[in-house]
């Protein structure tokens, strides 16, 4: 399930786009690190995108 979830988001526009935005060096874990900076954003700014649902109940 991990790996299908990963091949899904790795295909979104916004992941094919942001991936040149890397050195060749670190273009292979692009993905991974947009995913946690993408995730901490989320859960940075969580109450403002989903007011109805706290964080922790998520």
């Amino acid at each position: 399930m991990h790996h299908r979830l990963d091949a899904m988001t790795n295909a979104l526009p916004e992941v094919q786009e942001a991936r040149p935005l890397f050195r060749a060096e670190t273009h292979r874990v692009a993905p991974i690190t947009l995913d946690v900076m993408w995730d901490h954003f989320l859960a940075s700014h969580w109450d403002t995108l989903c007011p109805d649902v706290s964080l922790a109940a998520f």
